[in-house]
């Protein structure tokens, strides 16, 4: 009664990932513009936005990182 219980149990826990996973595959995919800001603006001037975005995280995570090896080396 046990295994029939467990057998049962799983193949509703299957049958449950595999409707949702379905879903999901049939969900459409929404695209977030770039540059919301300026919607105006060249395809260009978004990259050139975009990769000053990337250059100033990268600079904001290197400094936070300094930091945090100044900090544990104290």
């Amino acid at each position: 009664m046990k295994a029939l219980f467990g057998v049962v149990s799983l193949l509703v826990v299957l049958a449950v990932v595999a409707l949702l996973a379905s879903r999901m595959m049939k969900a459409p995919v929404l695209a977030v513009p770039v540059a919301a800001s300026a919607p105006e603006a060249t395809v260009r001037q978004q990259a050139v936005q975009v990769q000053e975005q990337v250059r100033q995280d990268l600079n904001q995570a290197l400094e936070d990182a300094a930091r945090r090896t100044e900090a544990a080396d104290k």
